[in-house]
């Protein structure tokens, strides 16, 4: 399913710097939230979409942020943006690029105090 682009809710603007010095605008949108895969009665099983537009290098492509519920289509979203631009042609020229994760935050859950340590789910025979 080809994605649409919907209203923009969210924006960042970028500065490229072209190996020549040319400097250009380049922006990534989100779109607003929507229905994919509407199920009866508004079931658990309904999908949903967040669109990612990265304007003024490529084609104007339309990505998806894609889950089970709104807040999973924005996280899953917000975590294939930095993903987008550090595999795109000029990911190293953004003026974001020296930012971790091109200043988008970076989504890690701290280990669970009630999981046992790592040793003891590997151990290693010595």
């Amino acid at each position: 399913m080809p994605y649409q682009m919907t209203d923009v809710l969210l924006s960042r603007m970028m500065t490229r710097t072209r190996a020549d010095g040319v400097q250009n605008e380049v922006e990534i949108r989100f779109g607003a939230l929507t229905l994919m895969a509407p199920k009866p009665g508004d079931s658990p099983d309904s999908v949903y979409y967040c669109p990612i537009q990265l304007v003024g290098f490529q084609d104007d492509k339309i990505y998806a942020g894609v889950g089970e519920s709104t807040l999973d289509a924005v996280i899953n979203a917000l975590m294939l943006a930095p993903i987008l631009l550090r595999y795109s042609i000029i990911g190293k020229e953004l003026d974001w690029a020296e930012a971790p994760n091109y200043g988008f935050p970076v989504l890690i859950l701290p280990p669970d105090p009630e999981d046992p340590p790592a040793a003891e789910l590997h151990p290693t025979e010595g």
